[in-house]
């Protein structure tokens, strides 16, 4: 017998770590075939039919370019892509629908259908589609940022807390884009060979950390490639990484446990007192202090510590924090000799939206003077900010052995989204007597109106820490030169929070599916206007406005909605 699994995803002028959909087995619910025929239907309100095939193919090349599944038009598809009124499936707040049929034995998909909303609400109607991949959460939803959202959960994927990512749950300009993020994801549901991973624990006083948010950052971009949620048990396992990369790690309580797998539910983070805070994987001295460690792919970090506070180097601190005044940072030149990074914060008191500031920054001195490699290297200076949730811009001035140059902020063409975070290749001297370089970073806050454009849902996905990773790699032809030498120290003599506790996962039954396929328990409308989130659909019990919790990892439902009450407004 084959269950119907009805996924909602909710935009706000909004739409796992990545997470896997899995029936209430815990098998894993993706397709047993490598191409997925599709038909699709121009029955569009708001655009034309060739606008709405033109953005459908480009929601499709992206998941093509990146997934061993490929997905293909086709007339005679059960598999559909269409525009719906069905009550049974739209009320206020409801942008789009995914619906999948998959075999309970197995948890291979078998059919699915993508709807997007067309019901007409008159006066109050919430969203309108736009052609154009700028407009997204001004009130216009882009068609491609749902589809290619709903094209994830159409594979296998659920939700995910990464900002920038097609399959976070809360809709932002240039989401229709595919992110790191989805390909770790989607190489790991298909097992496709030759990527790698990063296993460990988590843990906090004398306990394992149930659900923290492990993120793997990539060495040589400064990215955020893919996260995991970490098990009861504290472990970890991120795979699908690049096995010629380096990452950091850095771990994050949840943002919203209402928008993830209900398993996660459980889920406690108040271990300090007070909830514990994002912050690196470091070595436990202090002479380590805000200086994340380098981890190779395939590798088992053992035990990372939660942490109750930032960690910065103490005169460091003292500089920046305290004195307000320029803090300063020298990596001598048998410092990491190939990699160095810092973790840096401001005050916000001492920083403004309208003009960056000249007197508390940041300077590092990065000495290269005893490398000596290929005439084709090249340094590369990566800053990450705003995926770590601080709303932060820059303004980077690099002094090194050809001058002097400045790097500020870039703006996407395609959506005219503000790219805050900065990567950037400076060129090494084949003198290595010149290879020092001296960066300043200045910095002011992203303004209020900027927030609610650029980042996805602003009260979730941005923080008050104004903090920031600065991180300078060897590179060669692309990739990051290796260094052999490179050692790491786990956190099992430095736990912090000693309040945490151990905490079991939610236990998920059939029951929850309804017998496996029903969805039982509903917020109320009034939740769903308020605080949009995921759910699913009861299709024999459900009133027109009830929604029913989604659980992310045992089975695909997504919906993305709008916070709506009268008019469109940000969660």
């Amino acid at each position: 017998m084959k269950s119907l699994v009805p996924f909602l995803i909710f935009f706000s002028s909004i739409v796992q770590a990545y997470t896997l959909s899995r029936n209430h087995e815990g098998l894993e619910v993706k397709w047993a075939t490598q191409n997925i025929p599709v038909q699709i239907y121009h029955n569009a309100d708001d655009l034309s039919a060739t606008q709405t095939q033109q953005i459908i193919n480009e929601s499709l090349s992206q998941w093509n370019a990146n997934s061993p599944i490929q997905m293909s038009e086709s007339s005679l598809s059960r598999n559909t892509i269409s525009f719906s009124s069905d009550p049974r499936y739209f009320g206020p707040g409801v942008i789009g629908v995914t619906l999948l049929s998959y075999e309970p034995s197995n948890g291979n998909i078998t059919q699915g259908n993508i709807l997007i909303n067309q019901t007409s609400y008159g006066v109050d109607r919430f969203f309108y589609l736009s052609s154009l991949p700028n407009l997204s959460s001004t009130g216009l939803v882009y068609l491609g940022d749902v589809l290619s959202h709903e094209m994830g959960h159409l594979l296998g994927l659920s939700h995910s807390e990464v900002v920038d990512s097609t399959m976070v749950y809360a809709n932002f300009k240039g989401q229709y884009e595919i992110s790191n993020d989805e390909i770790g994801a989607i190489h790991e549901l298909y097992n496709v060979s030759g990527r790698g991973q990063i296993s460990g624990r988590v843990v906090g006083g004398n306990a394992k950390i149930f659900a923290a948010h492990v993120s793997a950052i990539s060495v040589s971009t400064g990215e955020v490639v893919a996260s995991v949620f970490s098990e009861d048990n504290g472990t970890f396992s991120i795979k699908g990484l690049a096995v010629d990369d380096a990452y950091y790690l850095y771990i994050e309580p949840p943002k919203d446990l209402d928008r993830l797998p209900s398993y996660l539910s459980s889920a406690q983070s108040d271990f300090c007192p007070g909830v514990y805070v994002g912050d690196f994987f470091e070595g436990c001295s202090s002479s380590a202090k805000g200086s994340p460690q380098i981890v190779y792919a395939n590798t088992d970090v053992g035990d990372v510590t939660i942490r109750c506070s930032v960690r910065l180097a103490d005169d460091y601190l003292e500089d920046k924090l305290i004195d307000q005044s320029v803090a300063t940072r020298n990596f001598s030149s048998t410092q990491n000799i190939y990699h160095k990074s810092f973790v840096s914060k401001y005050d916000e008191e001492a920083l403004s939206t309208s003009a960056f500031n000249y007197t508390n920054y940041d300077e590092f001195e990065l000495d290269y003077t005893s490398y000596s490699g290929d005439s084709s290297d090249y340094l590369n200076l990566s800053l990450t900010s705003s995926q770590l949730g601080s709303t932060l811009d820059f303004r980077i001035e690099v002094a090194g052995p050809f001058g002097t140059q400045v790097f500020t902020s870039g703006v996407n063409p395609s959506t005219l989204k503000t790219i805050y975070d900065q990567s950037f290749g400076l060129a090494l001297s084949s003198t290595p007597a010149l290879n020092i370089f001296t960066v300043r970073i200045y910095a002011k806050r992203i303004s209020p109106s900027e927030l609610t454009s650029e980042f996805p849902s602003p009260e979730l996905f941005t923080q008050d820490e104004y903090k920031f990773l600065f991180s300078a790699a060897v590179m060669n032809g692309g990739e990051l030169v290796r260094d052999n030498n490179q050692q790491y120290d786990d956190n099992a003599q430095c736990k912090e929070a000693p309040l945490a506790y151990n905490v079991s996962a939610n236990p998920v039954s059939p029951d929850d599916f309804g017998g496996g396929n029903q969805i039982s328990t509903s917020p109320s409308s009034d939740q769903i206007e308020a605080a949009p989130s995921c759910g699913s659909v009861d299709l024999t019990k459900r009133e027109s406005s009830q929604f029913f919790p989604l659980l992310f990892s045992l089975f695909l439902g997504l919906a993305l909605s709008f916070a709506w009450k009268a008019k469109i407004t940000l969660s």
